[in-house]
């Protein structure tokens, strides 16, 4: 929206300077102040370039675009830009700004992406007062805030559902004596899915989405972005899912999984995944597969049925012969009504994350763009 504020380029009221740090320079420093790349602190030196808070944009690679406020007595790799604000600007403000603009369109570069100063610093941005600069920063600032308690609600969540496992059941790695173990074969019914071939199809084919590696998380499904591909008639029934399948990474982070809990639509799975369908619900129950892969997993519990040529994998035939403890089904039905309670609060929580993402991105738009 136009306020009636001064309009001027983005080069006009702040400065720009590079990083010649690299990470080999930094590996074996053990310094007390942090530099920064793009994942976050990517080491320590003995000293720092910038002594006040100020922005740093990614300029390669990797979140080229990216734009982050980062502490005074810190230094950037790089991969990053250092962007300094004048001293009459706000430096949340113009951080503000930059994450309004769309950097996307000044990006080049196939192999390795990039962004110039030189392109982007023509932008033009609306300059009111200092004061109202702050005011405008301080709202912002405050719908982040209560996003990030929310976030941090969704991994205290997370954080409890952990330990409801090892309170219910103990260690994975080696579960209370008396209880019966089953091999994967004797529980389960999986499959790997269908291998993605774009060359072969049919007229009777039908084109559907599908479950691919990246669309499997720990505990849930990111549908955001889904592929298709065609599947024949036979290959629809073979493939689709139902409640309380069980979906397994194959490749990628082996093991990573979460239990399918939508009705019987038509979505199915490429071969990277294997799906895991219970035989007997009268012996094993699916939030206990899932939280207990997750924890074996991550205690190297599959570590001797991967198979590692250049990234690690988990083949159907290793799969199958990984030994399960089955406790009491009562007690896992027990657990399961534990999580399903955490996992509903869950939703609420992500809910109004949602909200306040949506009334951020309105309030950016109001102050920010005609």
């Amino acid at each position: 929206m136009n306020h009636g504020w001064e309009i001027r380029p983005l080069q006009d009221i702040c400065n720009k300077a590079s990083s010649n740090l690299m990470q080999k320079n930094i590996d074996s420093e053990n310094g007390k102040y942090p530099v920064f790349g793009a994942s976050g602190i990517a080491g320590y030196i003995d000293y720092y370039v910038q002594a006040k808070d100020y922005i740093g944009i990614i300029k390669d690679g990797s979140g080229v675009g990216r734009v982050s406020v980062y502490p005074k007595e810190s230094s950037l790799l790089g991969t990053l830009q250092y962007i300094i604000p004048n001293e009459n600007m706000d430096l949340r403000y113009v951080a503000y700004a930059l994450k309004s603009m769309n950097l996307a369109k000044f990006v080049s570069g196939a192999a390795i992406p990039h962004i110039y100063f030189r392109d982007y610093g023509k932008e033009k941005i609306a300059v009111p007062s200092i004061k109202t600069q702050s005011k405008v920063a301080d709202e912002l600032d405050k719908l982040n805030e209560l996003i990030e308690i929310k976030r941090n609600q969704i991994k205290d969540l997370d954080a409890l559902a952990q330990s409801l496992f090892y309170e219910t059941f103990g260690d994975p790695i080696a579960p209370p004596k008396g209880w019966n173990t089953k091999v994967w074969s004797d529980l389960f019914d999986t499959i790997l899915g269908k291998m993605l071939d774009k060359n072969k199809q049919i007229e009777t084919d039908i084109q559907l989405p599908y479950l691919a590696n990246q669309n499997v998380q720990w505990g849930y499904f990111d549908l955001s972005k889904l592929n298709t591909m065609s599947f024949t008639q036979n290959e629809v029934a073979k493939f689709r899912l139902k409640e309380g399948d069980i979906l397994i990474c194959e490749g990628g982070e082996s093991g990573r999984c979460a239990i399918w809990k939508g009705a019987d639509y038509t979505i199915l799975f490429q071969k990277a995944i294997h799906r895991a369908r219970i035989k007997d619900r009268n012996i094993i129950n699916p939030y206990f597969v899932r939280f207990w892969l997750e924890i074996f997993k991550k205690n190297d519990g599959l570590k001797n049925h991967l198979t590692k040529a250049t990234i690690e994998h988990l083949t159907g035939a290793k799969l199958k012969t990984v030994n399960v403890p089955v406790p009491p089904i009562a007690l896992q039905e027990q657990f399961a009504e534990r999580i399903e309670a955490i996992e509903a609060q869950k939703k609420r929580v992500e809910a109004s994350i949602a909200d306040l993402e949506m009334l951020l991105a309105s309030r950016m738009d109001y102050w920010f763009n005609d």
